[in-house]
């Protein structure tokens, strides 16, 4: 499915990049604004056209985009925390997952499953994302969930 399937892989690519993992990190599917994933939410071939799997990495100074589905030229996206504007963390009922977004010269959308339905909620399995998504949740994102 992805070029870096692992945590193990995910922290390697980080220090090669001559970054240090520290939970900053989680994958998420990128995709189109909420309002149009209530059209085709159940069906496979829609969720196959319209989401693909980004890495997020977040420092303290930017925000790093591994596209898994972009060209080698294209792969890593590089944007400094003081450009994005409208950072915001919405949590989609309906799908039992999160959505974030940003504007940084345009609307982006990442869409992460949560732990909101009943039994995930009694399940002590947490799947690396989402622990490290909650992990900076509580670091405020470095400061983007304040601005």
């Amino acid at each position: 499915m992805t070029d870096l399937e692992s945590p193990m892989e995910i922290e390697n690519f980080i220090r090669s990049n001559g970054d240090i993992p520290q939970s900053n990190y989680f994958v998420a599917e990128k995709s189109w604004k909420p309002s149009l994933q209530l059209r085709g939410s159940n069906s496979y071939i829609w969720t196959y056209f319209s989401r693909k799997p980004c890495l997020l990495i977040f420092t303290e100074k930017e925000l790093i985009l591994h596209n898994y589905w972009g060209k080698s030229n294209d792969k890593n996206r590089h944007i400094p925390l003081r450009e994005i504007k409208n950072f915001d963390i919405e949590i989609l009922t309906p799908f039992n997952e999160y959505c974030l977004s940003f504007e940084h010269e345009k609307k982006f959308y990442f869409y992460i499953k949560s732990k909101e339905n009943i039994l995930d909620k009694i399940s002590d399995n947490e799947e690396f994302s989402l622990k490290n998504f909650n992990s900076l949740i509580e670091k405020n994102f470095f400061g983007l969930l304040n601005s």
